[in-house]
């Protein structure tokens, strides 16, 4: 991990590449007339997506807040997967490997260690690629959650496909690429925004904050109440 570090700003451009051409794409928006078709697929698609990032990569996947058999866990993961934000095992081993170094030297993702630009986006593509396994030993002895999780783009791209299929250019453009965008940095301010601006209501040793613009309560409270009894009713009884 420290080899990780001392090397944290040689980006790969294999990996920085499609991130940075996904953000050119939307520039294309502005060639396609305004139907509110295109704006009800762009909200549908980030709303249901920003749901599964918070119920599935986070709650789920990075601190085990319920339970799932193993068929909903892997809708679950497919359908976090389609925000594009890599496997859920690579996502969820990063996070826990965050929480348990949050803001000190080892944490990939500071602003206080290295900045705000490289904690919203550039520690992705510094060779922080592969997934640590040995830092999620509860979910890595899945093959099909290990498989979903190297084959990441599998999701995405079936959902491109089907926008494609419904509306056509303007649906890819506008309801795949710009709503997956906004998505993007939806939830990659929560480490760099949520750590410079905003309130803190209890003491720490980390810089964490609340800020309302990023995740305001009744947005966090709206998720949680949706998604309560939906996962209560898929996990009774079940074993993970």
């Amino acid at each position: 991990m420290s080899e990780l570090v001392l090397n944290r700003r040689r980006y790969s451009k294999a990996t920085s590449l499609p991130f940075f051409l996904m953000h050119a794409a939307v520039l294309t928006v502005f060639l396609f007339p305004f139907h509110w078709s295109l704006v009800a697929w762009l909200a549908g698609s980030y709303f249901l997506r920003m749901f599964f990032v918070t119920a599935g990569y986070h709650r789920y996947f990075s601190h085990r807040s319920y339970r799932l058999n193993r068929f909903w866990q892997f809708v679950v993961a497919f359908m976090s997967q389609t925000s594009a934000q890599k496997g859920v095992l690579w996502w969820a081993a990063h996070h826990r490997f965050h929480h348990k170094h949050s803001d000190d030297p080892m944490d990939l993702h500071s602003p206080r260690q290295r900045g705000f630009w490289y904690a919203h986006v550039g520690w992705m593509f510094s060779g922080n690629e592969e997934t640590d396994y040995k830092r999620i030993p509860d979910f890595a002895g899945r093959p099909e959650l290990r498989w979903l999780n190297e084959h990441w783009l599998v999701p995405p791209v079936l959902l491109g496909v089907a926008s494609f299929l419904a509306l056509g250019w303007s649906g890819l453009f506008v309801g795949f690429f710009l709503s997956t965008v906004l998505l993007y940095h939806a939830t990659f301010s929560i480490n760099s925004v949520m750590y410079k601006f905003g309130t803190q209501r209890y003491e720490s040793n980390d810089e964490s904050r609340n800020s309302v613009p990023v995740r305001s309560s009744m947005w966090r409270r709206c998720v949680t109440t949706i998604m309560a009894p939906v996962f209560w009713s898929l996990s009774r009884d079940c074993k993970v």
